[in-house]
């Protein structure tokens, strides 16, 4: 099967687009990491309130379209170059990475993101005191530094290529001889 390769001005273009997302999706995170930290430390609920509404803005701007934007490109340059999806450890890894992120980033940072956020607006100044919200900004906190150490140890793996490729395995033709 002849699969479609890119031409070299093409892959320049969409290998381009797709640092470009990593690049934003990264400063996203590390944005998400530092005002987490300022969260944490919030004096007042003012602050507090302040703080919360530019980690939801951040993580829509700058987290959810890089990351599936990261995806997407990723996919395309895998498909559509030499490099293929599964011929390299190092491609399967990041592919596993940036999936598990994205799906960790929707099932665990949005989830205590919104429940921060409800207990911010409903319970007021004594929310920092709550466990259910000591909670959620803790888990947002390792969230965020594992997504950046994650996403920084990708870059290291796109530059480095480690490991090699990875063996094929030979498709066996089996010859069926009706028996007579």
């Amino acid at each position: 099967m002849n699969k479609k390769k890119l031409g070299i001005k093409q892959k320049r273009w969409l290998l381009a687009l797709h640092i470009l997302c990593m690049v934003v999706w990264l400063g996203g995170t590390l944005c998400l990491l530092t005002l987490n930290i300022v969260a944490s430390k919030a004096s007042n609920i003012n602050e507090l309130y302040v703080t919360n509404l530019n980690l939801n803005l951040i993580d829509e701007s700058f987290i959810k379209f890089p990351a599936m934007g990261t995806l997407i490109t990723g996919l395309l340059l895998a498909f559509f170059s030499n490099w293929g999806l599964t011929n390299y450890y190092w491609i399967v890894l990041k592919l596993v990475a940036t999936m598990s992120i994205i799906a960790f980033g929707i099932f665990g940072m949005n989830r205590w993101s919104t429940e921060a956020t409800n207990l911010i607006t409903t319970i007021g100044s004594n929310v920092m005191q709550l466990p259910a919200y000591v909670f959620d900004r803790n888990m947002l906190l390792l969230g965020a530094s594992m997504s950046s150490s994650i996403m920084a140890i990708m870059v290291f793996l796109s530059v480095l290529k480690p490991w090699g490729r990875r063996k094929q395995i030979k498709e066996v033709a089996v010859l069926s001889n009706p028996v007579s």
